[in-house]
């Protein structure tokens, strides 16, 4: 122990130099410790504190005392901040927990199969796909959302052919097709080539309509040969009366260049391929709303 004077002479040089500006390493380089989304932490640690009010304090031979810093506060406090946050958001609250439900889906008495698309609109030519699987009296988002496109004139409950509109309803997912070889779909598939159309337009249900056919045979329609689009496509059973002029030839496909479709419903080429080798040989209705 020293003598009185000696520790007031230590007090009054801590008390100055616990003030005084000195250099110091950044709190910059402290994200390697704690990711890097950290780097925001650590910076605004930086500007909330300063530096001069937490500079070293030192002792009377100028060393670093061994004493709790203004600058490892900082790092503590910017830590326990971040912890916090990465606390919240991985809590599940009812909020979230009912999110993971395909509430759409159930409150559709229509829907009965064992899965079920839901393309759930969010303005007139785009929406959201969740993939939804039965589970019990529920229907359970396995995956999604996913961005989808929708007719270049939006959605409608009275689709009549060439209104460049999507139907909406419930339908049941059918056979699929593409330029190229199956990506997972566990259901018919056709490889098209030019030859292939689908028969549109003022056709009769004698002359086709709403069905594949080759033009080779004599049949007119949408070509099918389109590998942008078509590269993978799926059928979407509207109108399977085939009841001319209340519209054909809808499908689940790829995105064209312009984003746009004359009434199907488009995705990106990857989501695609996930939701077809998700859907697999089940049997998949596809709700539209």
């Amino acid at each position: 122990m020293g003598s009185i004077s000696q520790r007031r002479r230590t007090d009054e040089i801590f008390n100055v130099r616990m003030h005084r500006p000195r250099s110091a390493p950044s709190l910059r380089c402290f994200p390697a410790t704690v990711g890097a989304s950290g780097d925001g932490v650590a910076v605004a640690a930086d500007e909330a504190f300063g530096e001069e009010e937490f500079a070293e304090p030192f002792d009377e031979e100028g060393d670093i005392m061994h004493t709790t810093s203004g600058r490892t506060i900082a790092i503590v406090i910017a830590t326990v901040m971040f912890a916090a946050v990465l606390t919240v958001t991985g809590q599940t609250g009812p909020a979230e927990a009912a999110a993971k439900h395909c509430t759409g889906v159930e409150a559709n008495e229509s829907v009965t199969a064992a899965k079920a698309i839901e393309v759930k609109q969010r303005s007139t030519i785009t929406a959201d796909i969740y993939l939804c699987s039965k589970s019990g009296d529920r229907y359970v988002r396995d995956s999604g959302p996913y961005k989808a496109r929708l007719g270049s004139d939006g959605t409608t409950s009275s689709k009549s052919e060439g209104d460049g509109k999507t139907p909406k309803g419930v339908f049941w997912m059918r056979d699929g097709f593409g330029t190229s070889a199956n990506p997972g779909l566990q259901k018919a598939w056709t490889k098209v080539t030019r030859d292939h159309v689908w028969v549109d337009g003022d056709a009769t249900k004698a002359e086709g309509y709403n069905t594949m056919q080759l033009k080779s045979e004599g049949y007119e329609g949408e070509s099918l040969y389109q590998p942008k689009p078509y590269k993978y496509a799926q059928v979407i059973g509207y109108n399977e009366a085939r009841t001319p002029g209340k519209g054909s030839a809808i499908f689940l496909h790829a995105n064209t260049e312009s984003m746009k479709t004359a009434g199907c419903v488009s995705m990106y080429e990857s989501s695609l391929v996930k939701a077809m080798k998700w859907e697999g040989s089940t049997e998949t209705q596809i709700l539209i709303h």
